[in-house]
C-alpha cells in the first residue's frame, strides 16, 4: 500500500536522503504515508552516525498537500532552486534533524 526510500549522501556526515514516498491512490489519507516515513525516520534513527533526513518536492501548486504533509511531520524547506524540475517548477528541499 505504500513504500518509503532513502540512501545516505556519501559526502556528507550522517545525512540521508529520502528519494521516494508512494502510497496507492486507494490508500491516501489513511495515515500510510506517515506510517512508513516515520517507520524510516526511525531506522535512520538507530543508526550511529545518523544526524538528519533530507528531501526534495515541486514547489509547483499541485505538490502544495505533499510540501504540507512533511511540515506537519517536521520537514523543513531549506533551499528553494528555482524552475529546477521545469521552466516554472521550483524544487523546494526540506530537512528533518534526528
Amino acid at each position: 500500500m505504500g513504500v518509503v526510500f532513502a540512501a545516505p549522501e556519501t559526502l556528507a556526515d550522517g545525512t540521508w536522503k529520502m528519494l521516494a514516498l508512494a502510497v496507492a491512490v486507494a490508500h491516501q489519507g489513511a495515515g500510510i504515508g506517515a506510517a512508513v516515513t516515520e517507520a524510516l525516520e526511525d531506522r535512520i534513527r538507530a543508526l550511529e552516525d545518523a544526524r538528519m533526513l533530507i528531501m526534495d518536492t515541486s514547489g509547483a501548486e499541485g505538490f502544495a498537500l505533499a510540501r504540507e504533509f512533511y511540515e506537519k511531520r517536521g520537514y523543513e524547506p531549506e533551499t528553494r532552486i528555482r524552475d529546477y524540475w521545469a521552466e516554472g517548477d521550483d524544487k523546494i528541499t526540506s530537512r528533518k534533524v534526528l
